[in-house]
């Protein structure tokens, strides 16, 4: 077993000894077309990050209690607007309580919405990780 990749099977799987893939899978290495940006100027700045899976640092921008931003991800590796996008925080929300959504996705980029869910405005740089399933 490999712990460096990530794997995502949709029918037909034999996993004792070796794997067996029939019809539509995503294998991607953890370690490759990875790539990291960090935002320029607020939280709503657009950013160019082409990797399969990534890491987007936020500017450091105030984000007041109860609202929402949202900013463009462009990114070569979305083909169709059925890509499926993940995201989650990996770090930097210490001071308050955020989510994070895509909120669009069309050939060429997507978009993440951060919302602010703590009763203060908060100033944090979130790391967000993302990974693109790619959907025929």
């Amino acid at each position: 077993v490999n712990i460096n990749r990530v794997a995502i099977f949709t029918k037909n799987v034999t996993a004792n000894v070796g794997i067996t893939l029939t019809d539509s899978a995503v294998y991607q290495y953890s370690t490759s077309n990875n790539s990291t940006i960090t935002q320029l100027t607020d939280k709503t700045t657009a950013v160019t990050c082409n990797g399969r899976t990534g890491q987007i640092t936020t500017a450091n921008t105030s984000l007041a209690s109860g609202r929402s931003v949202s900013f463009t991800v462009n990114n070569n590796q979305i083909v169709s607007a059925k890509d499926v996008v993940i995201v989650n925080i990996a770090s930097g929300a210490t001071t308050a309580t955020y989510t994070v959504t895509v909120t669009g996705v069309t050939p060429g980029s997507f978009i993440i919405t951060i919302g602010n869910n703590s009763n203060a405005a908060a100033a944090d740089t979130l790391v967000i990780n993302y990974a693109i399933i790619r959907v025929n």
